[in-house]
């Protein structure tokens, strides 16, 4: 799973955080993935759909700090 869903993090993360935050925002992401996971509802989302919210949300965290 790691092999598919990491290009996609690290993608999302570079466009939204911009290439000098980008690696700092994934590794942010993948721990609140690893976190939340027992909160995941299958109704509410795919899988990449609800992680790719994940990485949204690390990098508006980051921008905020």
């Amino acid at each position: 799973m790691y092999d598919v869903v990491i290009p996609v993090v690290l993608a999302v993360s570079h466009l939204l955080a911009g290439p000098d935050r980008a690696e700092a925002v994934a590794e942010r992401a993948c721990v609140d993935v690893w976190r939340w996971s027992p909160g995941y509802a299958r109704s509410s989302a795919t899988p990449l759909a609800w992680i790719t919210a994940r990485v949204e949300q690390a990098a508006r965290r980051d921008l905020l700090a």
